[in-house]
């Protein structure tokens, strides 16, 4: 299949066939089954949907997706703080730690280059430049519901006066990046994948 022909499928579709992908079959329905939820509101922004596609429904399944990515040892279950050590948590100091950390990918797990290693081996370029966070804001779903912000890699962004703007989450790998790309297109109700994101993982999902 060409990449044009690969770029007017269905975005539906090619979430299913990523997550098929990614995941046993065992695993599937109950992903599905929060699909259910964000088909029912797809294309609503006025109920409560974020400019990236953010509510109850997307996150509740970005972050059961990430808990599958953490179970298979796909992402890391490691505190940011943990990897930037005594530096404070700051944007400047986490892409000042991936540049610097390039080398070891040390944020990246054995199981991710064993089964994506192309876009292993774009770090840590794409983490600097392609992606970062989803800017989703996770504030009021976390209010509501028990979590561990630092497992989940949550970030609070403030403004030039310190006044907290959104609660996001800084993407673990460039696979979370499409994933979470993919469920927004579904939310918002875009037809084709136009992204230009996530090349590399892309050639790898291609390869299996």
């Amino acid at each position: 299949m060409s990449s044009s022909d690969e770029e007017k499928k269905p975005i539906e579709n090619k979430f299913i066939e990523t997550i098929e992908k990614v995941f046993e079959e065992d695993r599937w329905d109950d992903i599905k089954t929060l699909l259910n939820k964000v088909r029912e509101k797809r294309g609503k922004a006025e109920d409560g949907c974020g400019k990236y596609g953010d509510d109850s429904t997307t996150i509740e399944l970005m972050l059961y997706i990430r808990k599958l990515m953490r179970e298979e040892k796909l992402i890391s279950s490691v505190p940011l703080e943990n990897y930037i050590q005594s530096q404070p948590l700051t944007i400047e100091n986490l892409k000042k730690f991936v540049v610097l950390d390039g080398k070891t990918r040390s944020w990246l797990t054995a199981r991710y280059k064993k089964e994506y290693p192309i876009s292993y081996d774009s770090e840590p370029e794409s983490h600097s430049w392609d992606y970062f966070d989803d800017g989703w804001d996770y504030s009021k779903y976390l209010e509501e519901n028990s979590l561990d912000a630092d497992t989940e890699w949550f970030f609070e962004f403030k403004d030039r006066f310190g006044h907290k703007v959104r609660l996001s989450h800084i993407y673990y790998n460039e696979l979370d990046h499409y994933l979470t790309y993919l469920v927004y297109a579904i939310r918002t109700n875009k037809t084709c994948d136009r992204s230009k994101k996530g090349v590399n993982i892309k050639k790898d999902l291609k390869n299996k």
